[in-house]
């Protein structure tokens, strides 16, 4: 998985879409931050979401990453 997210990155940052970084530290930071978030909230109880609310989440944090300079 991460290898394949890093490619991913790679090539968006051949494409100029992205800047230059370490595009293996930042799959393992990405799926990261979504392994943590969704499961300290299912551990805790703290909310089930719903496909709506999944893709909302899932949005906001690709906007983090691919936006953030």
């Amino acid at each position: 998985m991460f290898m394949t997210l890093s490619a991913y990155f790679t090539e968006m940052q051949e494409n100029g879409d992205l800047r230059p970084f370490d595009s293996f530290l930042a799959a393992r930071a990405f799926l990261g931050m979504f392994f943590s978030y969704f499961t300290s909230s299912n551990m805790l109880m703290f909310k089930k979401y719903g496909p709506d609310e999944m893709e909302i989440l899932i949005k906001e944090y690709v906007g983090f990453f691919v936006e953030a300079q």
